[in-house]
């Protein structure tokens, strides 16, 4: 059975089951790093047991020099094990907010070629260091709990089936597999917080207790999204129980239930 014996492939098999279900045309976000190239040789190889079909979408953000070239790279990697992909080219420049816009744009890309192929999801490959790292930046501006659910394994029509590895561990076995990756140069841009939670904070707390608080975070932001899904579903099901009409509410009940103190909720 493929994927046995070895527990990367296990694990990431259970993750993509579990998150796709019985819908499985897949749309693989692959930006020719190390994580998205674990994605798409791990769903490759799964791919047959999880009856999926698979197809890569790589996004030229246009803001490195060689970024034509990674996009060529990826496209050729990605038909080398047999898998259609596709490019697309967005027109970004740097300034203020590069890295959010760039994420905004990248999402509406994935999602338009989603659509126009009529896949199922889109699958990216953020790993527990992404949620970690995430996590700590929301929270160090405040954050409450919607916040520090962080990244959600699955929102709308995106998954994420790689946050139960570290970027350390999926890099392993990458190297395991004899594939190369290409390291994105604003990985490495101190001007961006997420790049100073990844260089410094992040190990400073792995040092001062040891190497799997990276997972205990991760999980943290799991059990908050698990938390704040909860509370949405019952204040969702509380506002329903209150309406009368689309314009109209018990306004007795409103008011017993805005009163009510927290240990009654």
């Amino acid at each position: 059975m493929p994927g046995s014996g070895d527990p990367f492939l296990e694990q990431l098999y259970l993750s993509l089951r579990d998150l796709i279900s019985d819908q499985r045309r897949l749309i693989l976000a692959v930006s020719g790093g190390a994580d998205s190239m674990a994605l798409m040789l791990g769903a490759t190889r799964l791919s047959d047991r999880l009856n999926a079909r698979l197809r890569v979408v790589t996004v030229d953000h246009g803001l490195q020099t060689r970024s034509q070239v990674e996009a060529k790279r990826v496209v050729t990697a990605a038909r080398a094990l047999k898998l259609p992909a596709t490019v697309k080219r967005l027109k970004l420049g740097r300034g203020a907010g590069v890295e959010e816009r760039a994420r905004l744009a990248r999402y509406a890309a994935l999602e338009a070629e989603r659509k126009r192929h009529r896949f199922a999801w889109v699958a990216t490959a953020h790993t527990a260091s992404d949620q970690a790292e995430t996590l700590l930046m929301r929270l160090s501006r405040g954050a409450a709990l919607r916040g520090a659910a962080s990244i959600r394994e699955r929102r709308d029509r995106v998954i994420r089936p790689l946050l139960f590895a570290t970027r350390g561990e999926v890099r392993a076995w990458l190297s395991g597999q004899g594939v190369r990756w290409h390291e994105d140069p604003m990985n490495d841009d101190a001007r961006l917080l997420r790049t100073r939670v990844r260089q410094q904070v992040l190990p400073a707390l792995e040092a001062a207790t040891d190497p799997r608080v990276t997972l205990r975070l991760a999980r943290f932001a799991r059990l908050a999204a698990d938390d704040d899904a909860l509370l949405q579903a019952q204040a969702d099901a509380a506002f329903e129980r209150l309406r009368r009409a689309p314009d109209r509410f018990d306004q007795r009940g409103w008011r017993r239930w805005k009163h009510r103190s927290p240990a009654g909720c």
